[in-house]
């Protein structure tokens, strides 16, 4: 076999080989040989992996999809259903494709609602999902919603991300200061004792000032908190007034 040419290799979720040679000359070439080879009327999802990156096809990080005669871009559809409940049946063997999601979620991070229940406890793929979209930390398992890491990337993307983590990350001081330095009004997902701390919500009035809402009855009336409130009040009508002459 000639090393210099790139190599294919198709295979089902069955383990049955499709393909597996040097690259086809075309899609045409590589459709007839997944014809010859499936039974017509499957539905079967087959993943080709290897070098071979056929210019016709997109490609999803060295993984296409092949259903029965054709080749289609999985990655692609799988991200164009992903906003609906419920995944088209022949897209859902893709659940479980740690790939294919990972790919996914970095394009949209909310595509982590239809990975399996492994693949939302799946570290990597809660990390790249939270980094695209904070809120996708909604659809990861508990553990990863107690991970600090996990939830400091979240909120460092989205401070309302922080109604999704574990009681006790909304309770602790450090995740819940990087969620109201990213949204000053993520203060009101924060944990009571987080709300009269005078520190976090300063950060968070000066971030935003209508966060002095949720403040505690104590901190609202607090001289240097509404000193902070009317100095970001200010601020932001000072910049309406300029924007607008």
């Amino acid at each position: 076999m000639d090393s210099s040419v790139p190599h294919l290799r198709v295979v089902s979720l069955s383990g049955t080989i499709v393909y597996d040679a040097p690259r086809p000359r075309g899609l045409a070439e590589l459709s007839l040989v997944v014809a010859a080879n499936m039974d017509a009327n499957s539905a079967e999802l087959v993943f080709c992996r290897g070098e071979a990156i056929l210019e016709c096809i997109e490609d999803a990080g060295e993984e296409i999809t092949v259903v029965r005669d054709r080749v289609m871009a999985l990655c692609a559809e799988f991200i164009m259903h992903a906003s609906a409940d419920q995944l088209p049946e022949h897209l859902r063997p893709a659940q479980e494709h740690k790939r294919l999601l990972l790919v996914a979620v970095r394009c949209w991070g909310r595509a982590l609602k239809h990975a399996s229940s492994a693949l939302r406890a799946d570290r990597d793929i809660v990390l790249a999902a939270v980094a695209r979209t904070g809120c996708a930390l909604q659809y990861a398992s508990s553990e990863l919603r107690a991970d600090r890491d996990v939830v400091l990337a979240a909120v460092a993307r989205d401070g309302h991300a922080l109604q999704y983590a574990s009681p006790e990350l909304r309770a602790n001081r450090d995740v819940v200061l990087a969620a109201v330095a990213k949204t000053g009004l993520a203060l009101r997902y924060a944990a009571f004792e987080m709300r009269a701390d005078r520190d976090v919500v300063l950060a968070a009035v000066v971030r935003n000032g209508h966060a002095l809402r949720y403040a505690s009855p104590e901190l609202r009336v607090d001289r240097d908190v509404k000193l902070a409130f009317v100095v970001r009040i200010a601020c932001r009508h000072a910049a309406t007034i300029l924007q607008n002459n």
